[in-house]
């Protein structure tokens, strides 16, 4: 199977401090994305696509076998 996850960024940014608000349930959308990729099959392909690479959660990083950078065409 392969998967594409396209502006990974807008959900996949780094996790915020502190236990109220909106940052609690965005926090628990990042761990359920992290546990998703990890229950994914061996044989499947992932890949993610943003331009705002530092952005990213650092753990959601690591999911990833290899980043590829594309500049802009000429």
């Amino acid at each position: 199977m392969l998967f594409f996850l396209d502006e990974l960024d807008a959900i996949g940014s780094a996790r915020q401090q502190g236990g109220f608000g909106s940052g609690k349930e965005y926090n628990s959308i990042i761990n359920t994305l992290l546990i998703t990729l990890d229950r994914f099959p061996d044989t499947s392909i992932v890949i993610g696509a943003t331009n705002m690479p530092e952005m990213l959660d650092l753990a959601l990083e690591r999911r990833f076998n290899l980043k590829l950078w594309l500049g802009l065409p000429f």
